[in-house]
């Protein structure tokens, strides 16, 4: 008598086939089912997320502005002792740092703020120095108005100017 069969492996103690198949009586076993898909957001990524080797999340990522629109904000502030430089140099590192910020997909308030109070302060300085300008030529045009009225009232042509005794010839007039 031949058998064409193989006769199969002897089992193991707990009932199981030495090769991992399907015990006797159990139905076999289906390959478990494909993975869902991705969520979609974890794929496009949000900004302030960082995605790790793996698909789950890392730690947010860092505004890449936020420094520059610090020391903007800074600068500008500093316009209040260092006039017209300041305040300019202050808009420039704001608006730097705001455009970072903005391309990164981050609200970058100190950047903003730096801006506004640069902008501010060089608008003051602007002011201030036009107020320095015009009292300094209105100051300077009643000192020359008044040595001309003194020039003109003197006999001998010598004014008193500063405790000093000058000709008018000297002053030009």
């Amino acid at each position: 008598m031949t058998n064409d069969s193989p006769t199969p492996p002897p089992a193991e103690p707990n009932g199981q086939p030495p090769y991992g198949g399907t015990p006797a009586g159990y139905p076999a076993q289906q390959p478990y089912p494909p993975a869902p898909p991705a969520y979609a957001g974890a794929q496009a990524g949000y900004p302030g997320q960082q995605h790790g080797a793996y698909g789950g999340y890392g730690a947010p990522a860092t505004d890449p502005g936020k420094n520059l629109g610090i020391a903007g904000l800074i600068v500008s502030i500093a316009g209040l002792l260092v006039w017209v430089i300041a305040p300019i140099v202050g808009i420039i590192l704001s608006i730097v740092g705001l455009v970072k910020s903005k391309s990164a997909g981050f609200r970058n308030l100190p950047a903003v703020w730096g801006i506004i109070v640069g902008a501010v302060l060089l608008v003051l300085t602007i002011v201030a120095v036009a107020l320095i300008i015009w009292f300094t030529v209105s100051v300077a045009s009643d000192i020359t108005t008044q040595i001309m009225e003194q020039c003109a009232s003197s006999d001998d042509g010598y004014i008193e100017l500063y405790g000093e005794e000058v000709s008018c010839a000297e002053l030009g007039y």
